[in-house]
């Protein structure tokens, strides 16, 4: 093996894991530590004529699952074998270190030399690596194949840096652990250093912060300095762990993106390691959902030069776009206008699409707006939609037909189109956002993740660029043109009450938690034009009980409940308030939301009848998790839910739905299915007494999301109490909220968009003010925002002194936000007033005292008022939130979560207004104290033995017992938090890094 142009090297990526911090990565605390920060684990290949080398062993699928939360894509062997490779041929393994990530397949390459550092088997090998800082880090079976593979003489024990073979060098770091090395590769066209965990990230080398796992802290920064060294001028260092590693070098044709060639060209919009990102652009654009992208895409094609800046991770990205269905509605004459656009299907020969025209198209328009919509843009979306596509799809966007959303099958075995809806993307959005990302690579388009763009940057009269942050600090990108696609304000609890309306602000986010409106507070900061309305929503039905149905990514859109015009809702009164049926769903969907949030407790339940159970749409009602409340009769099925089902009332004033043959036979007419009127008797009064009379005798289901075979009521809450309830959540297309259960999450606006415009030069000086908006209101939610996070965090200390000219200052704007911000924490109790200001308010045994003294009342009177009250439904919602706390990693955020769900959940099934509000209340006075109790020694398994206990309790209706038990857990809780105090109060002061030789470990384990 000689350092020769024939020699590469891969990275080879097998397993990921996403919920973990910053927190854990980066040793001390950092700014942002609680922010997501996904890690990638590799292992890497070094290919020549005559030799292979692997660098690290990895670990294996049982290792994955007994850790959890590392999902595992291939085997390190597998992928070797992708790149023609067999374990036999392997010639020398390189252990950088013994951690279990590095491990798990020593012995899995049968004539392998394995090379490791003496240093690092004998710490291992010593009773220091038993202690608990360490042992957690260790795989004792795996420990035990190297020194039998020492004992066989197939391994080189080396002391220092040694030489593999010609142009390969090991050479001894430290830090990390003692004996951690890396391995210098000289390839011929450069040097690639195969930094492994001497540098986790590109981060922890950029930013001169070590990773949070040390055993000699001055040996990580001293590893730093040789990284750099050993690299030289011309070289790369790759570390052990970042996902940028695989945005920065192409994968390797036939891995399905799992190994990557490290000696390959770069991709040309990833800067070199040694350079900050590059200054200027000629087009920026903010956000990388669909909008964001097709605009890179036309100013790439352009021949010009296009940084993306999207907020997201490459595990977060996508915006909105993500969680859609991908579906594009497009006028079209068919299915001969159509095939040149979607993918090649065996059903199309005997499928039947009907045209869907222009008129069609503007008509359906002003029909869902209410005659409100904007005439122009209409007619732009009217006439140019279908050309838009057949761009995008020319540039590599797939798409097909949706038969699963937009087509009836017929009993002929045809398949029957209808609502104009016709054309989605291939996967949906996660399909639309993986496209858009290819296309975007092959186009040279820069992508910047976890880039967090807070200010518009001007000169003379227009604006010249952004600044935004990101891991490697704050920066500032010049460009010609700006281009913000970066949401609404759905994610924003404050501007969704300012503009939506009181409740609003309660919601839970259906998509993702990047669109919080800050960007239209910049661009309104600068002197953008308001445009639109900004007072609706784009809503749709939602799981109410699914614990993580707040933006998750994996079921994306299945949480939606779309089949309710073939059954009835009614409220938690009984009473039925709006007409599932009055027009196709297509056109209904997206403004019943606000109905359900002005019902009693914000509760809605879908009904079904069983015979129609078949019918509903499965990806929506046989998804994961998915509840549901069964009975034989109305009767029954109200006892269940804690539903009015027996009152007296006048009949309604429309029959039930039709049957499903009717429905199917007549697909265009708008009342197909279901009751052609709702209007409300002269008593308002409509409850279930007439549907007993009128619907057939199957049994009857309630559909508060789960799965089973008879009639379905599916139980919801909206906006106005999410908080309080674990079923609330949010989608966001562009300004929205949600409530849901079944009945509403929030996508865009309904009338118009909530949108700003941007114009090619500013309002003058002498031009009015932004009228209507609460322009300060707005700057302050964001400012309010960042300094509650940096006071949770700990970057403002309890007690210390905040002012308004320093925040100011800091934060990059007036004293007048930041006054409105230091208002609403003082209202918050979070900072309390002094004779100069304001303060962060100290922490206190004694507030820990009070805070528990009263929580442990008001929990205990929840619980037992549960056990007295719960429905079928709240037990069911309950059982959920503790199967999902039982499945819950390790991540102690995560855990948090959890534990919060299953208590909101209680305080839900005492059906006590004053006492959930009471619980809420409460918790504010927590965030002063971040650290979680489930983290503390054996408190976790603790928690989930006395959850059940008290889930049991709950279920049997013994209200004394589920007193008790409440009392007793939040007692420990008590406990646990007082300890934890302690702990922290006799911590030694903290010394310059400089004058710490070693520490075990800041950070939890990978």
């Amino acid at each position: 093996m000689t350092g020769s142009a024939t020699r590469r090297v891969f990275a080879l990526r097998y397993a990921y894991r996403t919920a973990s911090v910053r927190g854990e990565h980066f040793y001390g605390h950092p700014v942002g530590c609680l922010d997501p920060w996904p890690i990638d684990y590799f292992t890497w290949v070094v290919l020549d004529d005559d030799r292979t080398v692997v660098v690290d062993a990895g670990f294996t699928p049982d290792t994955a699952g007994r850790r959890g939360d590392r999902p595992y894509l291939a085997t390190p062997v597998d992928l070797l074998r992708r790149l023609g490779r067999e374990p036999g041929d392997v010639s020398d393994v390189v252990l950088t270190h013994l951690h279990y990530d590095h491990t798990g397949f020593v012995g899995a390459y049968p004539a392998a030399r394995v090379w490791l550092q003496r240093r690092e088997l004998e710490f291992w090998s010593s009773p220091m690596a038993g202690r608990g800082g360490f042992s957690h880090l260790l795989d004792a079976d795996d420990l035990a194949t190297v020194r039998r593979l020492v004992d066989d003489g197939r391994a080189e024990v080396v002391d220092g840096d040694a030489v593999l073979a010609p142009g390969v060098g090991l050479h001894l770091v430290g830090g990390h652990t003692p004996g951690t090395q890396v391995v210098r590769v000289d390839t011929g066209d450069g040097v690639v250093v195969l930094a492994s965990d001497a540098s986790h990230f590109y981060a922890n080398l950029g930013e001169d912060r070590p990773y949070g796992v040390v055993c000699d802290l001055p040996d990580m920064y001293r590893a730093f300095d040789r990284l750099r060294d050993l690299a030289g001028p011309g070289g790369v260092v790759v570390p052990g762990h970042d996902p940028r590693v695989t945005q920065r070098y192409p994968a390797v044709a036939g891995t399905a993106d799992l190994v990557h060639d490290l000696t390959a060209p770069r991709r040309r919009h990833f800067p070199k390691e040694s350079r900050m990102p590059e200054s200027s652009a000629d087009v920026v654009v903010v956000g990388g959902g669909n909008a964001g992208f097709s605009a890179a895409h036309a100013a790439a094609e352009r021949g010009r030069r296009v940084v993306l800046l999207e907020r997201g991770t490459p595990e977060t990205a996508g915006g909105n776009s993500f969680y859609t269905a991908g579906a594009t509605r497009i006028a079209h004459g068919g299915l001969d206008d159509l095939r040149d656009v979607v993918e090649p299907d065996e059903r199309h020969a005997v499928t039947e699409v009907p045209p869907y025209s222009r008129e069609e198209y503007r008509a359906d328009l002003e029909r869902v707006t209410e005659g409100r919509t904007d005439p122009a843009m209409a007619q732009v979306l009217v006439t140019e939609a279908a050309d838009g596509v057949r761009w995008l799809h020319g540039l590599g966007l797939r798409y097909r037909l949706m038969y699963e959303r937009q087509a009836y099958s017929r009993a002929d075995g045809t398949y029957l189109f209808w609502g104009g809806l016709h054309v989605g993307n291939v996967d949906g959005g996660v399909g639309l956002i993986a496209d858009h990302t290819r296309v975007a690579d092959r186009l040279g388009v820069e992508v910047r993740y976890g880039a967090d763009v807070r200010r518009l940057l001007t000169a003379s009269d227009r604006v010249a660029g952004v600044a935004y942050a990101d891991a490697g600090g704050e920066h500032e990108l010049r460009a010609e043109s700006v281009v913000i696609a970066a949401g609404g304000f759905e994610a924003n609890p404050e501007m969704r009450e300012r503009h939506l309306g009181t409740g609003w602000e309660n919601a839970k986010l259906r998509g993702t938690p990047h669109n919080d409106g800050t960007m239209i507070v910049a661009a309104l900061e600068v002197g953008a034009a308001r445009g639109g309305d900004w007072s609706t929503a784009h809503s749709v039905q939602w799981d109410a009980c699914t614990p993580q149905n707040e933006s998750n990514r994996e079921l994306t859109n299945r949480l939606t409940r779309q089949s309710y015009p073939l059954g009835i809702i009614v409220n938690r009164d009984g009473e039925r308030f709006l007409d599932e049926g009055a027009d196709f769903r297509n056109y209904t969907y997206a403004k019943y939301g606000r109905a359900i949030l002005a019902q009693p407790g914000s509760i809605a339940y879908q009904v079904f009848d069983a015979a129609l159970r078949p019918s509903l749409r499965p990806e929506e009602y046989e998804m994961p998790g998915i509840s549901e409340v069964t009975a034989d009769s109305i009767r029954e099925l109200g006892d269940r839910l804690g539903v009015d089902a027996t009152g007296s009332c006048t009949p309604w004033r429309s029959s039930t739905p039709r049957s499903l043959a009717t429905a199917r036979s007549t697909p265009r007419s708008r009342t197909a299915g279901a009751p052609t009127s709702c209007r409300r008797s002269p008593t308002g009064r409509r409850r279930w007494r007439r549907l007993r009379s009128t619907r057939t005798r199957s049994p009857v289901e309630s559909r508060s999301p789960s799965g089973a075979s008879r009639v379905i009521s599916t139980g919801g809450c909206s906006a106005r109490t999410a908080r309080r309830s674990p079923g609330c959540s949010c989608a966001g297309r562009r300004s929205a909220a949600c409530s849901a259960g079944t009945t509403l999450a929030v996508r865009g606006s309904l009338r118009g968009s909530c949108s700003v415009v941007v114009r090619a030069r500013l309002r003058s000086a002498g031009a009015p003010p932004v009228s209507g908006l609460g322009k300060w209101g707005l700057m302050a939610t964001g400012v309010y925002e960042r300094i509650r996070e940096a006071i949770v965090s700990g970057e403002f200390a309890p007690g210390e002194s905040l002012g308004e000219v320093a925040l100011a200052r800091r934060f990059g704007t007036s004293r007048t936000p930041v006054r409105e911000a230091l208002h609403r924490l003082e209202i918050e109790a979070i900072v309390e007033p002094t004779s100069r200001g304001v303060r962060v308010r100290p922490s206190s045994p004694e507030e820990i005292l009070d805070i528990y003294e009263v929580r442990i009342t008001l929990e205990s009177a929840a619980a037992k008022a549960a056990a007295a009250r719960a429905t079928e439904f709240d037990r069911v919602r309950l059982r959920a939130a503790q199967d999902a706390m039982v499945a819950t990693g390790d991540s102690p955020v995560e855990r948090a979560n959890a534990n919060r769900v299953f208590h909101e959940a209680i305080w839900q099934a005492s059906h006590s207004p004053t006492l959930v509000d009471l619980l809420h209340r409460l918790n504010v006075h927590l965030i002063r104290y971040p650290s979680t109790t489930l983290a503390h020694g054996d408190r976790w398994d603790v928690v989930l033995r006395e959850h059940e206990e008290l889930l049991a309790a709950i279920e049997r209706g013994d209200a004394e017992a589920a007193l008790r038990i409440a009392e007793q857990h939040m007692t420990g809780a008590r406990e646990v938090r007082l300890r934890m105090y302690a702990e922290a109060a006799v911590q030694p002061p903290r010394r310059p890094p400089s004058d710490r030789s070693a520490s075990s470990s800041t950070g939890s384990s990978r």
